[in-house]
């Protein structure tokens, strides 16, 4: 499995990185600083991952933005995405589920709370879910 991480912070990133090879040592990551260095890996092809996780307070391009240009995307379309946030409202959750978007994550600053709901997400992902159960 291939994924890409889409953050501005790059503590964050290192965080996320560090737990998802706790969870699978064997994943390949990518991730990106900025929005539009993502889209342009994803748009010419040099990139197409099995998920995108993308933090919802991007700069410039917030993540419900950076997914709607992911979904215009017909080889970009069906890559599972999941939201990362530290807080998220029902409305952002019904903005992203309209865009087939099923996933969330709370972001932690401790890894040991962050993994066991990234296993879930990722065996779901793998199992080819679109949506948790």
């Amino acid at each position: 499995m291939t994924v890409l991480y889409i953050d501005d912070d790059i503590e964050d990133i290192e965080l996320f990185e560090e737990a998802l090879h706790h969870v699978d040592p064997d994943i390949q990551f990518h991730s990106s600083l900025h929005v539009d260095e993502a889209l342009d890996k994803l748009f010419n092809h040099s990139l197409v991952p099995d998920a995108i996780f993308v933090d919802l307070h991007l700069p410039k391009s917030d993540g419900l933005e950076c997914v709607k240009r992911i979904k215009e995307h017909q080889h970009l379309a069906n890559i599972p995405i999941v939201i990362l946030s530290t807080t998220i409202g029902n409305r952002q959750v019904d903005d992203f589920n309209k865009l087939g978007v099923y996933y969330f994550l709370s972001k932690s600053a401790l890894i040991s709370k962050m993994e066991p709901a990234l296993k879930v997400i990722i065996d779901s992902l793998c199992k080819g879910e679109t949506k948790l159960k």
